[in-house]
């Protein structure tokens, strides 16, 4: 148990409640329900300062395309959702988080498991307030979070369950203990000593070195973490969306007149909208192609165009088969109508995205004429 004094100790049984403020992680607008036994979620949602700032950051920008948080401890990957079963979540999303944390379990070794269904083991007391909850549910962004390290996997010890939470067997402990002796030099277990507590009389202090063995990574095995999970993230962060202009032309037709026609496309892997709540939700803006013409008048269609959500590569997850779900429209074309009201206009063609970038393309009228009359040579 924690060292010290116990506060209205009777002489009976040792209470040691749990801390009402400090776990950032139970913070968090969603499922937000202290009395349910969780302990640090605070007096109200982000009522810790850090919570808030992390909040007040996320929501500052809106270009976020995904989170990855990094906890300790586990030797773990977990996804979504903290609260619910996998049957009440979209099935495209189950499986994205799926194809991202297999990305993770190869480059780190850890395993992904949903934090609800291989993570919580009675399933009354689901975790509630998190941040990856609040991330994906309320603003449609994928999360993963990595458990960073495992004392007990570096000891060779294989428990069954993906946390090892509560008693461990004695062949378990002694393995540990024989590792950190042949690794540590035995500075992550301390002797037992024998103490006076002034309310409990003889007791012993000792044991794991819990916050830095047990908890978090000795020394010599932070690199090989921080390797490993930098490049996961690194992964995870190119897999955003990546709007781009991939054809842009003007037409003459005539009279000064001009059709200007873009192409645009999703090179990501991930969907503009990233994932299936954030499309059912409508909060993430889709992609919108703006044009502005420079010595020429707009004629015809809306300066602004929106084009919907594109999808990305991860819809297409195999070769195209009339028996697999259909691939999702990832390119989609914006046209105008222009007069040209000078002898060098020109016009600028933007596409944005709020997740998948900026892009733009100029042309230059005149340019577009000359062309037409050298084929029109050509072909004379």
């Amino acid at each position: 148990m924690p060292e010290g004094y116990i506060n209205g100790y009777d002489g009976g049984d040792v209470v040691i409640p749990r801390p009402p403020h400090g776990n950032l992680n139970r913070q968090f607008p969603v499922f937000w329900a202290p009395e349910r036994g969780e302990y640090g979620a605070g007096d109200y949602p982000l009522n810790e300062p850090e919570a808030l700032a992390v909040a007040r950051f996320i929501l500052a920008h809106p270009n976020i395309t995904g989170a990855l948080a990094h906890h300790t401890h586990g030797g773990l990957i977990l996804r979504p959702s903290s609260y619910r079963p996998d049957a009440e979540l979209p099935p495209e999303d189950v499986w994205l988080f799926s194809e991202l944390g297999a990305v993770g379990e190869k480059l780190t070794g850890y395993r992904l498991a949903s934090i609800f269904e291989d993570f919580t083991k009675d399933k009354r007391y689901a975790r509630n307030g998190g941040f990856g909850d609040w991330v994906y549910e309320q603003l449609g962004i994928p999360f993963l979070a990595t458990e960073l390290w495992d004392a007990e996997r570096a000891a060779g010890v294989r428990h069954p369950e993906h946390f090892p939470t509560g008693g461990k067997r004695e062949a378990d402990q002694a393995a540990l203990l024989a590792w950190s002796d042949k690794t540590l030099g035995g500075e992550g277990f301390i002797d037992w000593t024998p103490y006076d507590h002034p309310q409990l009389g003889q007791v012993e202090i000792g044991g794991w070195d819990e916050m830095f063995v047990i908890r978090n990574a000795p020394g010599a095995y932070v690199e090989e973490i921080a390797r490993s999970v930098a490049e996961f993230t690194l992964r995870m962060a190119a897999s955003s969306p990546l709007v781009r202009i991939v054809e842009c032309a003007a037409e003459p037709l005539g009279a000064r007149l001009f059709r200007v026609r873009a192409v645009v496309k999703n090179f990501g892997y991930l969907p503009t909208h990233l994932t299936q709540l954030g499309l059912e939700s409508g909060d993430i803006a889709g992609v919108e192609a703006t044009i502005t013409p420079l010595g020429a008048e707009l004629v015809m269609n809306a300066a602004t165009q929106k084009l919907g959500h594109l999808d990305g590569m991860a819809s297409r997850p195999a070769t195209w088969s009339g028996w697999n779900p259909p691939w999702g429209v990832n390119a989609r074309v914006a046209e105008w109508l222009v007069r040209a009201d000078a002898d060098r206009a020109s016009v600028v063609v933007t596409v944005a995205a709020q997740k998948g970038g900026i892009d733009r393309r100029e042309l230059r009228l005149e340019m577009a004429i000359e062309s037409a009359q050298a084929e029109e040579e050509a072909v004379a």
